[in-house]
């Protein structure tokens, strides 16, 4: 259940989807000897103290992020091997029955975007990739994989409609209570691991081709 609306209206459900169901897979997984890689989110932490680092101190302002955290130690502590990446706001064109940010956008299903609240948006073609590499590597623990540079939600915005020449932008506003303030991430163990994650220029071309 990746919906903060949605885990805060059903807290139970969302703790047994997003915390329960990933400790029971990771003993499975000890058990049969398979490698494990847990998808997480940057909304593990609170978006007061950015940039945050793998090791950094963990408090979510959502019901959503505190059962993604509850799963994220419960994968480690029951299949220690196991690798949990951490990504943020996913955008592209994926045709799956949950959207990505720039398809709501994109569908007009954005009333606005906030000014006030940074992440780090992600490709999702760039990340399907970066849990195949990361995943065949020698490495376990937390491991932040998300795009380059933090923009504010406006800005990213404006930046996706220029780019496809579209009209059409939601107008921007400020963030709701409960919402963080600024989750920039600190990608740099993976770009020492792997190589630099693309910055918002490149993933626009990555995953929406400039019209002709």
């Amino acid at each position: 259940m990746s919906s903060t609306s949605e885990c805060a209206r059903e807290p139970r459900l969302a703790f047994e989807a997003n915390a329960l169901l990933p400790r029971d897979l990771a003993r499975a997984c000890r058990g049969e000897g398979i490698r494990l890689v847990h998808i997480s989110t940057d909304l593990v932490y609170g978006g007061h103290t950015p940039p945050y680092t793998e090791s950094s101190l963990c408090v979510p302002l959502s019901v959503y992020g505190w059962t993604k955290l509850l799963g994220d130690r419960a994968v480690m502590a029951v299949c220690p091997g196991s690798l949990v990446l951490r990504t943020s706001v996913l955008f592209g064109g994926i045709g799956a029955p949950r959207r990505t940010f720039s398809e709501e956008l994109l569908a007009g299903a954005v009333q606005k975007v906030h000014v006030d609240s940074f992440r780090n948006h992600t490709p999702a073609g760039w990340f399907a990739r970066a849990i195949l590499t990361a995943g065949m590597a020698d490495v376990s623990g937390p491991l932040i994989a998300s795009g380059l540079h933090s923009l504010s939600r406006s800005a990213f915005a404006e930046m996706l409609f220029r780019h496809l020449g579209l009209d059409g932008c939601p107008p921007a506003g400020y963030r709701p209570p409960g919402v963080p303030a600024d989750l920039s991430l600190d990608t740099g163990r993976f770009a020492r691991l792997f190589g630099e994650p693309p910055d918002p220029f490149q993933a626009f071309d990555m995953e929406y081709k400039k019209p002709s």
